[in-house]
Protein backbone atom coordinates (compact mmCIF):
# COMPACT_ATOMS: atom_id res chain seq x y z
CA UNK A 1 0.00 0.00 0.00
CA UNK A 2 1.86 3.26 -0.89
CA UNK A 3 2.24 5.91 0.89
CA UNK A 4 0.46 9.26 -1.23
CA UNK A 5 -3.07 9.64 -1.70
CA UNK A 6 -4.90 11.84 -3.44
CA UNK A 7 -6.24 14.11 -1.52
CA UNK A 8 -5.00 15.81 2.09
CA UNK A 9 -6.37 14.51 5.09
CA UNK A 10 -7.80 16.50 7.92
CA UNK A 11 -5.88 15.45 11.02
CA UNK A 12 -7.15 16.91 14.11
CA UNK A 13 -3.94 17.10 16.95
CA UNK A 14 -5.17 17.10 20.42
CA UNK A 15 -2.89 17.97 23.34
CA UNK A 16 -3.59 18.73 26.66
CA UNK A 17 0.16 20.28 27.06
CA UNK A 18 1.61 23.02 24.79
CA UNK A 19 2.09 26.25 26.68
CA UNK A 20 4.08 26.08 28.65
CA UNK A 21 6.62 24.82 26.69
CA UNK A 22 7.57 21.03 27.36
CA UNK A 23 8.93 17.98 25.30
CA UNK A 24 5.63 17.32 23.39
CA UNK A 25 5.44 21.18 22.65
CA UNK A 26 8.73 19.46 20.79
CA UNK A 27 7.66 16.67 19.50
CA UNK A 28 4.35 18.45 17.70
CA UNK A 29 6.97 21.50 16.62
CA UNK A 30 9.59 19.24 14.70
CA UNK A 31 6.61 16.32 13.55
CA UNK A 32 3.39 18.92 12.65
CA UNK A 33 5.74 20.81 9.75
CA UNK A 34 6.72 17.42 7.80
CA UNK A 35 3.49 15.90 7.84
CA UNK A 36 2.93 16.78 4.39
CA UNK A 37 -0.04 14.57 3.44
CA UNK A 38 -2.79 16.39 6.23
CA UNK A 39 -4.48 19.53 6.44
CA UNK A 40 -3.67 19.86 10.46
CA UNK A 41 -5.72 21.32 13.19
CA UNK A 42 -4.06 21.97 16.87
CA UNK A 43 -6.32 21.74 19.75
CA UNK A 44 -4.80 22.64 23.19
CA UNK A 45 -5.96 23.78 26.33
CA UNK A 46 -6.50 27.58 27.74
CA UNK A 47 -4.15 29.63 28.61
CA UNK A 48 -1.58 32.78 27.60
CA UNK A 49 -1.33 33.22 23.47
CA UNK A 50 2.09 32.14 22.34
CA UNK A 51 3.52 32.82 18.98
CA UNK A 52 4.49 29.84 16.54
CA UNK A 53 7.68 29.30 15.25
CA UNK A 54 8.46 30.75 12.17
CA UNK A 55 8.73 26.86 10.67
CA UNK A 56 5.28 25.85 11.99
CA UNK A 57 2.87 27.50 8.99
CA UNK A 58 -0.43 26.45 7.06
CA UNK A 59 -1.59 24.64 10.94
CA UNK A 60 -4.58 25.76 12.91
CA UNK A 61 -3.65 25.96 16.67
CA UNK A 62 -7.09 26.40 18.29
CA UNK A 63 -7.42 26.64 21.90
CA UNK A 64 -10.30 25.70 23.82
CA UNK A 65 -11.76 26.74 27.31
CA UNK A 66 -9.86 26.36 30.17
CA UNK A 67 -11.52 24.50 33.16
CA UNK A 68 -8.78 23.84 35.71
CA UNK A 69 -5.09 22.97 35.82
CA UNK A 70 -2.57 21.32 38.03
CA UNK A 71 0.51 23.62 38.24
CA UNK A 72 3.51 22.52 36.55
CA UNK A 73 1.45 19.19 35.51
CA UNK A 74 0.57 18.44 31.39
CA UNK A 75 -3.13 17.47 32.97
CA UNK A 76 -5.18 21.54 31.76
CA UNK A 77 -8.57 22.29 31.00
CA UNK A 78 -11.25 21.18 28.24
CA UNK A 79 -13.99 23.59 27.15
CA UNK A 80 -16.57 23.79 24.10
CA UNK A 81 -17.03 23.53 20.81
CA UNK A 82 -14.90 20.46 20.60
CA UNK A 83 -17.74 18.65 18.93
CA UNK A 84 -17.38 20.19 15.94
CA UNK A 85 -13.58 20.37 15.13
CA UNK A 86 -13.94 16.56 15.54
CA UNK A 87 -17.07 15.78 13.40
CA UNK A 88 -15.47 17.25 10.39
CA UNK A 89 -11.48 15.38 10.69
CA UNK A 90 -10.72 12.79 8.98
CA UNK A 91 -8.27 11.34 11.75
CA UNK A 92 -7.52 12.27 15.77
CA UNK A 93 -4.08 11.98 16.82
CA UNK A 94 -4.20 12.34 20.81
CA UNK A 95 -0.94 13.47 22.56
CA UNK A 96 -1.65 12.83 26.52
CA UNK A 97 -4.94 11.00 27.69
CA UNK A 98 -5.65 14.49 29.57
CA UNK A 99 -9.25 16.03 30.18
CA UNK A 100 -8.93 17.35 26.61
CA UNK A 101 -7.74 14.02 25.52
CA UNK A 102 -10.37 12.28 27.04
CA UNK A 103 -13.25 14.09 25.73
CA UNK A 104 -11.84 14.28 22.37
CA UNK A 105 -11.31 10.51 22.66
CA UNK A 106 -14.88 10.09 23.45
CA UNK A 107 -16.31 12.19 20.74
CA UNK A 108 -14.47 10.82 18.04
CA UNK A 109 -15.69 7.41 19.08
CA UNK A 110 -19.36 8.24 18.54
CA UNK A 111 -18.61 9.84 15.13
CA UNK A 112 -16.62 6.90 14.03
CA UNK A 113 -13.17 8.75 13.64
CA UNK A 114 -9.78 6.35 14.14
CA UNK A 115 -7.95 7.58 17.13
CA UNK A 116 -4.61 7.31 17.22
CA UNK A 117 -2.05 7.82 20.91
CA UNK A 118 1.01 8.84 21.03
CA UNK A 119 2.43 7.69 24.22
CA UNK A 120 4.71 10.43 25.58
CA UNK A 121 4.28 9.95 29.60
CA UNK A 122 3.28 7.75 32.60
CA UNK A 123 0.23 10.28 33.38
CA UNK A 124 -0.24 8.92 37.23
CA UNK A 125 3.08 9.18 37.75
CA UNK A 126 3.37 13.01 36.83
CA UNK A 127 0.03 13.46 38.38
CA UNK A 128 1.38 11.99 41.95
CA UNK A 129 4.86 14.16 41.92
CA UNK A 130 3.06 17.58 41.21
CA UNK A 131 0.37 17.59 43.45
CA UNK A 132 -0.27 18.05 46.99
CA UNK A 133 0.15 15.27 49.40
CA UNK A 134 -3.33 14.58 50.36
CA UNK A 135 -4.05 14.21 46.63
CA UNK A 136 -1.22 11.35 46.05
CA UNK A 137 -3.66 8.62 46.77
CA UNK A 138 -5.60 9.69 43.94
CA UNK A 139 -2.89 8.12 41.39
CA UNK A 140 -4.31 4.92 40.72
CA UNK A 141 -7.39 6.36 40.00
CA UNK A 142 -5.53 8.85 37.60
CA UNK A 143 -4.36 5.43 36.07
CA UNK A 144 -7.64 3.50 36.07
CA UNK A 145 -9.47 6.73 34.30
CA UNK A 146 -5.86 7.28 31.80
CA UNK A 147 -6.40 3.17 30.71
CA UNK A 148 -9.74 3.15 29.83
CA UNK A 149 -9.29 6.12 27.28
CA UNK A 150 -6.12 4.60 26.18
CA UNK A 151 -8.06 1.67 25.56
CA UNK A 152 -10.90 2.92 23.51
CA UNK A 153 -7.89 4.31 20.79
CA UNK A 154 -7.97 2.42 18.06
CA UNK A 155 -3.47 2.26 17.91
CA UNK A 156 -0.87 3.53 20.60
CA UNK A 157 2.49 4.69 19.37
CA UNK A 158 4.95 4.42 21.94
CA UNK A 159 8.84 5.41 21.66
CA UNK A 160 10.34 2.03 22.67
CA UNK A 161 9.35 -1.27 22.57
CA UNK A 162 9.91 -1.32 26.88
CA UNK A 163 7.42 1.30 27.30
CA UNK A 164 5.25 -0.47 25.15
CA UNK A 165 5.48 -3.79 27.67
CA UNK A 166 5.18 -1.36 30.55
CA UNK A 167 2.10 0.41 29.22
CA UNK A 168 0.84 -3.19 28.69
CA UNK A 169 1.21 -4.45 32.17
CA UNK A 170 -0.47 -1.84 33.13
CA UNK A 171 -3.53 -2.77 31.50
CA UNK A 172 -3.69 -1.23 28.51
CA UNK A 173 -4.61 -3.60 25.78
CA UNK A 174 -4.63 -1.65 22.52
CA UNK A 175 -2.40 -2.48 19.73
CA UNK A 176 0.69 -0.62 19.56
CA UNK A 177 3.47 0.24 17.52
CA UNK A 178 7.25 1.56 18.13
CA UNK A 179 8.53 4.88 16.85
CA UNK A 180 11.33 6.38 18.14
CA UNK A 181 11.58 10.02 18.54
CA UNK A 182 14.04 11.94 16.84
CA UNK A 183 16.77 14.47 17.61
CA UNK A 184 18.62 17.71 15.71
CA UNK A 185 22.04 17.59 15.04
CA UNK A 186 22.95 20.90 16.56
CA UNK A 187 24.87 23.86 14.96
CA UNK A 188 28.58 23.82 16.39
CA UNK A 189 29.58 25.95 18.71
CA UNK A 190 32.90 26.00 19.79
CA UNK A 191 32.76 25.81 23.61
CA UNK A 192 34.70 28.68 24.85
CA UNK A 193 32.39 31.21 22.83
CA UNK A 194 29.40 29.66 24.00
CA UNK A 195 30.88 30.16 27.68
CA UNK A 196 31.65 33.62 27.00
CA UNK A 197 28.24 34.66 25.89
CA UNK A 198 26.70 33.14 28.59
CA UNK A 199 28.81 34.91 31.02
CA UNK A 200 30.91 32.06 32.19
CA UNK A 201 34.74 32.28 32.99
CA UNK A 202 37.37 30.11 31.17
CA UNK A 203 38.15 28.28 34.81
CA UNK A 204 34.58 27.71 35.43
CA UNK A 205 33.26 23.76 35.75
CA UNK A 206 29.64 23.64 34.30
CA UNK A 207 26.93 21.25 35.28
CA UNK A 208 23.41 21.29 33.35
CA UNK A 209 20.09 19.90 33.08
CA UNK A 210 17.56 20.99 30.28
CA UNK A 211 13.90 20.62 30.63
CA UNK A 212 10.92 21.22 32.51
CA UNK A 213 11.50 22.63 36.36
CA UNK A 214 9.12 20.34 38.04
CA UNK A 215 8.85 18.07 40.87
CA UNK A 216 9.18 14.33 38.89
CA UNK A 217 12.54 16.12 37.05
CA UNK A 218 14.34 16.01 40.92
CA UNK A 219 16.34 18.85 40.48
CA UNK A 220 16.60 18.54 44.60
CA UNK A 221 19.13 15.33 44.17
CA UNK A 222 20.79 17.21 41.82
CA UNK A 223 21.53 20.16 44.15
CA UNK A 224 22.71 18.57 46.93
CA UNK A 225 25.05 16.91 44.21
CA UNK A 226 26.27 20.20 43.01
CA UNK A 227 26.83 21.04 46.98
CA UNK A 228 28.69 18.11 47.47
CA UNK A 229 30.94 19.16 44.34
CA UNK A 230 31.39 22.87 45.29
CA UNK A 231 32.74 22.19 49.13
CA UNK A 232 36.19 21.20 46.73
CA UNK A 233 35.80 23.13 43.62
CA UNK A 234 34.69 26.34 44.04
CA UNK A 235 34.39 26.96 40.54
CA UNK A 236 31.71 24.76 39.71
CA UNK A 237 28.53 26.11 38.44
CA UNK A 238 25.23 24.29 37.95
CA UNK A 239 22.98 25.68 34.50
CA UNK A 240 19.35 24.63 34.04
CA UNK A 241 18.18 25.66 31.21
CA UNK A 242 13.83 25.84 31.06
CA UNK A 243 11.53 27.05 33.03
CA UNK A 244 8.86 25.67 35.66
CA UNK A 245 7.08 26.66 38.99
CA UNK A 246 7.87 29.53 40.26
CA UNK A 247 8.33 27.96 43.64
CA UNK A 248 10.94 25.66 42.44
CA UNK A 249 12.78 27.60 40.54
CA UNK A 250 12.63 30.36 43.65
CA UNK A 251 14.32 27.81 45.83
CA UNK A 252 17.00 26.00 42.88
CA UNK A 253 18.24 29.79 42.61
CA UNK A 254 17.99 30.36 46.34
CA UNK A 255 20.69 27.11 46.21
CA UNK A 256 23.11 28.39 43.89
CA UNK A 257 21.31 27.23 40.53
CA UNK A 258 21.51 29.58 37.31
CA UNK A 259 18.16 29.08 36.13
CA UNK A 260 17.26 30.85 32.24
CA UNK A 261 14.40 30.26 31.74
CA UNK A 262 12.37 29.78 28.29
CA UNK A 263 15.44 29.41 25.57
CA UNK A 264 14.95 29.46 22.24
CA UNK A 265 18.00 27.32 21.14
CA UNK A 266 18.64 25.50 24.50
CA UNK A 267 21.79 23.83 22.00
CA UNK A 268 23.80 26.87 22.32
CA UNK A 269 23.88 26.56 26.32
CA UNK A 270 24.36 22.73 26.18
CA UNK A 271 27.83 22.92 23.93
CA UNK A 272 28.37 25.66 27.09
CA UNK A 273 28.60 22.69 29.43
CA UNK A 274 31.11 20.25 31.03
CA UNK A 275 28.49 17.25 32.29
CA UNK A 276 24.81 17.01 31.26
CA UNK A 277 22.78 15.84 34.61
CA UNK A 278 19.22 13.76 33.78
CA UNK A 279 17.88 13.29 37.40
CA UNK A 280 14.45 12.37 36.58
CA UNK A 281 11.99 10.11 38.79
CA UNK A 282 10.12 9.27 35.48
CA UNK A 283 10.46 9.54 31.78
CA UNK A 284 10.10 8.23 28.29
CA UNK A 285 12.63 8.91 25.95
CA UNK A 286 13.77 12.11 27.25
CA UNK A 287 14.69 14.35 24.32
CA UNK A 288 16.66 16.97 26.01
CA UNK A 289 19.25 13.55 27.00
CA UNK A 290 19.30 12.98 23.55
CA UNK A 291 19.82 16.80 22.43
CA UNK A 292 22.49 17.00 25.17
CA UNK A 293 24.10 14.02 23.57
CA UNK A 294 24.11 15.04 20.17
CA UNK A 295 26.28 18.15 21.27
CA UNK A 296 29.04 15.58 22.26
CA UNK A 297 28.42 15.75 26.38
CA UNK A 298 29.15 13.03 28.60
CA UNK A 299 25.25 12.31 30.47
CA UNK A 300 25.10 11.34 33.52
CA UNK A 301 21.42 9.65 34.59
CA UNK A 302 18.87 7.68 35.90
CA UNK A 303 17.33 4.50 34.36
CA UNK A 304 13.98 5.55 33.59
CA UNK A 305 11.70 4.85 30.21
CA UNK A 306 13.61 4.83 27.60
CA UNK A 307 16.69 6.62 28.88
CA UNK A 308 18.28 2.99 30.14
CA UNK A 309 18.38 1.34 26.50
CA UNK A 310 19.84 3.70 24.21
CA UNK A 311 22.35 4.81 27.70
CA UNK A 312 25.33 2.17 27.73
CA UNK A 313 26.87 2.33 31.12
CA UNK A 314 30.48 3.47 30.65
CA UNK A 315 29.96 3.34 26.99
CA UNK A 316 28.11 6.80 26.23
CA UNK A 317 27.28 7.76 29.59
CA UNK A 318 26.93 6.82 33.42
CA UNK A 319 23.86 5.55 35.87
CA UNK A 320 23.03 6.80 38.87
CA UNK A 321 20.47 5.35 41.35
CA UNK A 322 17.15 7.68 41.90
CA UNK A 323 17.67 10.63 44.65
CA UNK A 324 20.73 9.36 45.96
CA UNK A 325 23.17 12.88 45.53
CA UNK A 326 26.13 11.12 46.62
CA UNK A 327 26.70 8.49 43.83
CA UNK A 328 25.57 11.44 41.78
CA UNK A 329 28.25 13.43 42.76
CA UNK A 330 30.80 11.06 43.22
CA UNK A 331 29.56 10.05 39.17
CA UNK A 332 30.17 13.94 38.05
CA UNK A 333 33.39 13.87 39.83
CA UNK A 334 34.61 10.83 38.21
CA UNK A 335 34.11 12.06 34.78
CA UNK A 336 35.58 15.83 35.33
CA UNK A 337 38.53 13.87 36.99
CA UNK A 338 39.03 11.62 34.21
CA UNK A 339 39.66 13.40 30.85
CA UNK A 340 39.96 10.16 28.47
CA UNK A 341 36.51 8.75 30.37
CA UNK A 342 35.15 11.78 29.24
CA UNK A 343 36.42 12.54 25.93
CA UNK A 344 35.11 8.73 25.30
CA UNK A 345 31.49 9.22 27.02
CA UNK A 346 30.90 12.62 24.85
CA UNK A 347 32.39 10.98 21.36
CA UNK A 348 29.88 7.83 21.77
CA UNK A 349 27.07 10.01 22.96
CA UNK A 350 27.17 11.84 19.95
CA UNK A 351 27.15 8.40 17.97
CA UNK A 352 24.08 7.54 19.36
CA UNK A 353 22.57 10.37 18.84
CA UNK A 354 22.97 10.55 15.46
CA UNK A 355 20.86 7.22 15.23
CA UNK A 356 17.76 9.51 15.79
CA UNK A 357 15.95 11.50 13.36
CA UNK A 358 12.67 13.92 13.22
CA UNK A 359 12.69 13.20 9.27
CA UNK A 360 12.44 9.57 10.05
CA UNK A 361 9.79 10.00 12.77
CA UNK A 362 7.78 12.11 10.96
CA UNK A 363 7.70 9.78 7.98
CA UNK A 364 6.79 6.30 10.06
CA UNK A 365 3.88 8.84 11.66
CA UNK A 366 2.15 10.03 8.26
CA UNK A 367 2.66 6.68 6.95
CA UNK A 368 1.05 4.96 10.14
CA UNK A 369 -1.63 7.68 10.26
CA UNK A 370 -2.51 7.19 6.89
CA UNK A 371 -2.66 3.29 7.62
CA UNK A 372 -5.05 3.78 10.19
CA UNK A 373 -7.78 6.19 8.14
CA UNK A 374 -8.07 3.46 5.17
CA UNK A 375 -8.45 0.96 8.27
CA UNK A 376 -11.20 3.17 9.57
CA UNK A 377 -12.82 2.95 6.14
CA UNK A 378 -12.52 -0.03 6.00
CA UNK A 379 -14.35 -0.74 8.61
CA UNK A 380 -17.39 1.15 7.49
Amino acid sequence: MGRKIRKKLKLLVVTDSLFPFTGITKVLYEILPRLKNFEITVLFPGGKSKRMPSRIKNIRFIRTGKIFYFKGHPFAGIGGGIKDHVKGVDIVWINISGPLGMRVINIAKRFGKQVVAYHHLFEEEIFKENVNFLLKPLSPIVRKATNIFYNKCDLILVPSKNIGIEIARRGIGTEQKVIRLGVDSPKKVKKEVARKKLGFGKGDIIIGFLGRISKEKDLSTLIEAFRKLKRDMRNVKLLLIGYGESSIVDELKSQGAIVTGFVKDPAYYLQALDVFVLPSLTETTSLATLEAMACGLPVVATRVGYVKNYIKDRVNGLFFRKMDSRELASKINLILKDKRLRESLGRNAKKTAKEFSWKKTASEIDKVLISAYREGQRRR
